[in-house]
């Protein structure tokens, strides 16, 4: 076999694996049986079970304002009494094939008890930066702009970067919170 044709073979078959990856990866975002939404969402349970659901409130507000720049911006709903945050928020995605500015849209709810919180992260929605090119709720197999403006492989990678950068955030989240009890006071400074 010419040299040429091995280094197609071996392309080719690289190619297929990225693609299968990109497929695996895509695959894995959490939907919610009930809903048919992606979601992401955990109750965790902090090794201080001492600390108070106001105490708790208290870090996951500050989370937002860090998280996010500006949880004024962010919050919807800002509920002390009730341990409730929800917050609409975005992130970027990154060039793809796609070819075009564009970020996810998100919904982001942290509710807190004693020794405990729960997160919720769902409503993902891909919105270009330019018209037209949207690809809408990320559970679709296809984007809503459809297949000429955005190829499978954009879809999907949209998609993997999606998993990758709410992972992140919840990954943030959790050490933030977990952190808590070990935070020394602002006042005791």
């Amino acid at each position: 076999m010419k040299k040429s044709n091995i280094t197609q073979i071996l392309l080719l078959i690289i190619g297929l694996l990225a693609s299968y990856t990109l497929s695996i990866a895509a695959q894995e975002l959490p939907v919610d049986k009930e809903t048919g939404k992606i979601t992401f969402t955990d109750v965790v349970q902090l090794e201080n079970t001492t600390i108070s659901p106001e105490q708790l409130y208290s870090i996951a507000r500050e989370w937002f304002a860090t998280t996010f720049n500006s949880a004024n911006d962010v919050l919807q709903m800002d509920d002390k009494d009730l341990g409730k945050l929800i917050g609409k928020a975005n992130f970027g995605i990154d060039m793809t094939a796609y070819q075009t500015d564009s970020h996810v849209d998100f919904t982001i709810s942290v509710f807190v008890k004693e020794g405990r919180y729960k997160y919720t992260i769902t409503d993902l929605e891909h919105v270009s930066n330019q018209n037209g090119y949207s690809g809408g709720a990320l559970e679709d197999d296809k984007p809503d702009c459809g297949g000429m403006r955005m190829v499978k492989k954009g879809w999907l990678q949209v998609k993997e970067q999606t998993s990758e950068k709410v992972a992140l955030i919840i990954a943030d989240l959790k050490a933030t919170m977990a952190s808590s009890g070990n935070k020394e006071s602002e006042e005791d400074w």
